[in-house]
């Protein structure tokens, strides 16, 4: 398949320490877009880039693969793209990839579908749905072009960028409603 998915999933988030394997609904908050990409069907690798061990252990257990990235591609300022770099120059070449932000519990495979053909079709370099999920042909991410203006957006609400602890909140309510569940 010509599609690789990357979930950048660093230890070392500073708000929300260890989010990307906080529980979420009785789950590590990494098993969600892991699932989402498994569920579409879409990509031929499903890699999380992280520096942190126990991060690649529970990436592992749900299905994807690990490339370990450098310490210093771990820091607070250091943005997706030279992450996506770091995964794409190392990985065999796809033509088209997606990253997949770890902590998007509410992204389904129809949403990275439908990301994916408004790129396709609109011969973009990028879609995306912002604090989600953005795809990209490979090349466009490896030239490090701008992202660009084609926007995805998610339906019902499902889009929440949890950077901070009220995010995890609405996301945890959101999520409950959306699912027929209790709120934890």
């Amino acid at each position: 398949m010509s599609r690789v998915a990357v979930i950048p999933a660093r230890g070392g988030s500073r708000r929300i320490p260890r989010k990307a394997i906080r529980e979420f609904h009785g789950k590590p908050m990494i098993s969600y877009p892991i699932r989402a990409a498994l569920a579409s069907k879409m990509f031929g690798r499903i890699i999380v880039s992280t520096e942190d061990s126990e991060i690649a252990s529970y990436a592992e257990l749900f299905g994807a693969e690990v490339l370990l990235r450098p310490a210093d591609l771990a820091e607070d300022e250091v943005g997706t793209q030279e992450v996506m770099r770091h995964v794409l120059q190392r990985v065999e070449c796809p033509r088209h990839a997606c990253c997949i932000y770890p902590c998007s519990p509410m992204l389904n495979g129809k949403d990275l579908w439908r990301c994916f053909h408004l790129m396709t079709r609109s011969g973009a370099d990028f879609a995306y749905c912002p604090g989600v999920v953005y795809w990209g042909r490979v090349g466009a991410f490896l030239e490090d072009r701008p992202l660009g203006h084609w926007v995805y957006v998610m339906d019902k609400g499902r889009a929440i960028d949890i950077n901070v602890e009220s995010d995890w909140i609405a996301a945890e309510r959101r999520y409950a409603e959306l699912n027929n569940r209790v709120a934890a």
